[in-house]
């Protein structure tokens, strides 16, 4: 009667699963770093990044994090980007508001890979230009000026500077986009356009 009981045995039933991890970083550098982008139907070889430094702050899944990006992507075309990003969105990370300012310069479209064998342009490429994204739509304004323009394996390269001034909107679920208000200038000579497409991305992403 009345005696005390002695404590089970029984194991604890584990704790429950799916919980939001709550990490938070200060400070976030990398330095020196090297990136191989490959896109599909590009060269083997891939976008080489090198000279890459990054730096993050105030990092966590609900905060706004200031972000610097920059490198070089070879032959000798250097990039930086800086800018905020964040509350991350944990259902899809590709629909993390950000607002960024992207800049580069001296890059050999040809040489760097970004434009594949296949398509036989060539020539230089500087630009400047803002990314936002909102509530699953990326936004972009920038100018883009191309020198010493080829479009075509025997072609001569362009006197004059070729630059574009374009507004464009990209759906990150639907993959359709709309370019509006852009205008492509060669010296005199001006164009307007605008229009749709539809996207299907297939890169890789490789680093070391």
């Amino acid at each position: 009667m009345g005696g005390s009981s002695k404590p089970s045995d029984a194991p604890r039933p584990p704790a429950e699963s799916g919980t939001d991890l709550d990490l938070s970083v200060k400070r976030l550098e990398l330095t020196d770093g090297k990136v191989i982008v490959r896109l599909a139907g590009g060269k083997p070889r891939g976008i080489a990044v090198d000279k890459l430094h990054l730096e993050a702050q105030d990092m966590s899944a609900t905060s706004v994090m200031p972000v610097t990006v920059s490198g070089v992507v070879q032959p000798v075309g250097k990039f930086n980007l800086d800018g905020r990003v964040g509350p991350l969105n944990q259902g899809d990370s590709t629909l993390t508001p950000l607002e960024v300012n992207l800049t580069f310069e001296n890059l050999d479209v040809a040489q760097s890979g970004v434009v594949p064998p296949s398509a036989a342009i060539k020539g230089v490429a500087s630009y400047s230009g803002v990314l936002q994204s909102k509530a699953g739509v990326a936004s972009m304004n920038g100018q883009l000026t191309l020198d010493k323009l080829q479009v075509g394996t025997n072609a001569k390269p362009a006197g004059r500077p070729v630059e574009l001034a374009y507004h464009l909107e990209h759906g990150l679920t639907s993959h359709i986009g709309k370019l509006k208000e852009s205008e492509l200038r060669s010296g005199k000579a001006v164009a307007r356009f605008g229009g749709t497409y539809e996207l299907k991305p297939q890169e890789t992403i490789s680093g070391s």
